[in-house]
């Protein structure tokens, strides 16, 4: 069997299972509700000065919390908590709790000295300047 007739046959169950569950939920699709999960879905971005990151966080106190910087290694700690009363029946819940980590790969190495953050509006900014070991250097030619 080759490899597109075996995916085509992987999808032709998922379609066949799909079916199976939807006669089963009486007509609502069975699909997974889309949900970023519990770690932050982050943006980042080049600067003239290094590089910008924005991690959205809402419903997360800043005071809890924690961000390590190594050389081009940036990590996102801290944990989201949404209140869960009782004798609710939910309908759709698509907003994850719990713990979170997230560890990001930067281009280049960051002067952690001069990195800056701030939160607001439930959206987390770091300003990470590159580090002078990262930044061209330019280099005088002799003639001989």
């Amino acid at each position: 069997m080759t490899r597109f007739a075996l995916l085509q046959e992987m999808e032709s169950v998922g379609r066949d299972m799909e079916q199976i569950f939807r006669g089963l939920a009486l007509g609502r699709r069975c699909r997974p509700e889309p949900s970023a999960g519990v770690a932050p879905p982050v943006r980042l971005r080049k600067t003239a000065e290094g590089y910008a990151v924005e991690a959205a966080l809402p419903g997360v106190d800043p005071a809890t919390l924690e961000m390590t910087l190594l050389r081009d290694t940036l990590t996102l700690a801290g944990e989201r908590s949404i209140s869960n009363p009782e004798n609710v029946v939910w309908h759709r819940r698509e907003r994850a709790a719990g713990p979170f980590e997230r560890t990001l790969r930067l281009p280049e190495e960051i002067d952690t000295e001069k990195a800056r953050a701030s939160f607001k509006n439930g959206i987390l900014t770091l300003l990470l300047p590159r580090a002078q070991s990262a930044l061209p250097k330019k280099i005088a030619i002799e003639a001989a």
